[in-house]
């Protein structure tokens, strides 16, 4: 329902009923079903910001003071169109956009106060002034689509509100949400051994989820998030043994590595499976890695996690969520670049793939506890592999690690 809400598709009794009378690809490809004129819409959307999104961020990068980018989004509740905000001369740089993108027909720009650096820099700003204390928020999103900064804390909100007030002024865009965050652990084993979407288990008495298989100049590895253990730890899966953290890192992105050097690594993540492990079990194969400047706000992303089955697909809310929370073994998990989605993760899913079709989006990192509508955070996958030294996901099919 959050999926067909998100993407302005009808949620009456008659839509759902069409909707799940159909028995086209959308429940495997999406999560959720839809008609097949909602799912062609669905791929006519993706379709446009494959192809447009990266020309108009080349593109807005050859204006100069005053235009600069203010937010660039995909919004669903206007039919699909592409939407530029910009802070001067919206007319003008609409009619160069259209200029150059494939699909000027959905393409608009409007006009928004501060610019999408501005709003960084005052996130940055927060973010270094509390460093680990960890006092006053547990995290920040730059919003996009309402050009503000949104400080998400469990703290008291006058508090909150005071101590922002003066470390960047009280004009500053910044609004306040009453939420918590946390770092949450896989709780059960999944199908067989070094595919992503399952459980492993440390010697250390911790529990992760792979995310994905990778390659790098040192061979092949399992890569998961940094906050699941600390180099050293040794890992099995379903009582196969994996291999030894060699590196783990939260400070940047959330993202830890594991060699693999014997038993087999696939392309495969792991969907859903029978509690036996027996019978029935549902992969999807990865094909590729995602650029982190072709992901926008309003583009669809899936996680896959133990504690449902299949996928859980929602709108990117964010492409700039700032995370700033202590971890229970004493490290501090840090980073700006998160990508928040308009889908919840529970106890379980944390550390597991985030993706679409057969591309590879990143890992799930945390959850954004609310009063309601929960969300979940992942780190891009670009950025955890480059900041843990593998270049490229495994998309080669069944290997015999060396």
């Amino acid at each position: 329902m959050s999926l067909r809400r998100s993407l302005g598709f009808s949620t009456s009794t008659e839509a759902l009923k069409a909707a799940e009378a159909t028995t086209n690809a959308s429940r495997s490809e999406f999560g959720a079903a839809l008609t097949d004129n909602e799912l062609n819409e669905l791929r006519r959307r993706e379709q446009i910001i494959a192809a447009d999104v990266p020309r108009v961020r080349k593109a807005m990068r050859s204006f100069r003071d005053p235009i600069a980018l203010a937010g660039l989004w995909m919004d669903h509740d206007a039919g699909g169109v592409l939407t530029v905000a910009v802070t001067s001369a919206p007319d003008e740089v609409e009619r160069y956009l259209k200029g150059l993108v494939q699909y000027p027909e959905a393409l608009r720009v409007v006009s928004a106060r501060h610019s999408l650096r501005a709003l960084n820099d005052v996130a940055e700003t927060l973010v270094t002034a509390q460093g680990e204390n960890a006092t006053y928020f547990d995290g920040i999103r730059v919003d996009e689509r309402a050009n503000v900064i949104v400080v998400v804390t469990p703290q008291p909100l006058d508090q909150v509100r005071g101590w922002v007030e003066a470390k960047v002024g009280g004009e500053a865009p910044v609004q306040f949400v009453a939420a918590s965050i946390e770092a949450v652990g896989t709780q059960f084993n999944n199908s067989p051994p070094l595919r992503g979407g399952q459980a492993m288990n440390s010697t250390a008495g911790t529990s992760c989820t792979s995310g994905f298989a990778v390659r790098g100049a040192e061979g092949l590895a399992v890569l998961t998030a940094g906050h699941c253990a600390q180099r050293g730890d040794v890992w099995d899966q379903i009582g196969t043994f994996v291999e030894i953290t060699d590196l783990s890192d939260v400070t940047g992105t959330d993202a830890l590595r594991v060699p693999v050097k014997t038993n087999f690594l696939t392309n495969e993540v792991t969907l859903w499976f029978t509690p036996t492990l027996a019978t029935e079990a549902r992969y999807r194969t990865i094909s590729s890695s995602q650029l982190p400047s072709n992901d926008v706000v309003g583009q669809i992303s899936c996680i896959t996690g133990q504690n449902f089955a299949d996928l859980r697909c929602g709108e990117i809310l964010t492409r700039s969520y700032a995370v700033g929370i202590p971890l229970d073994d004493g490290r501090f998990l840090s980073y700006s670049t998160g990508r928040e989605i308009r889908v919840d993760c529970n106890p379980g899913d944390s550390r597991g793939p985030a993706l679409s079709g057969t591309q590879a989006r990143g890992l799930i990192s945390v959850k954004v506890r609310k009063a309601f509508n929960d969300t979940c955070v992942y780190v891009h996958i670009q950025h955890a592999m480059n900041q843990v030294g593998v270049q490229a996901v495994l998309t080669d099919g069944p290997v015999l690690g060396t």
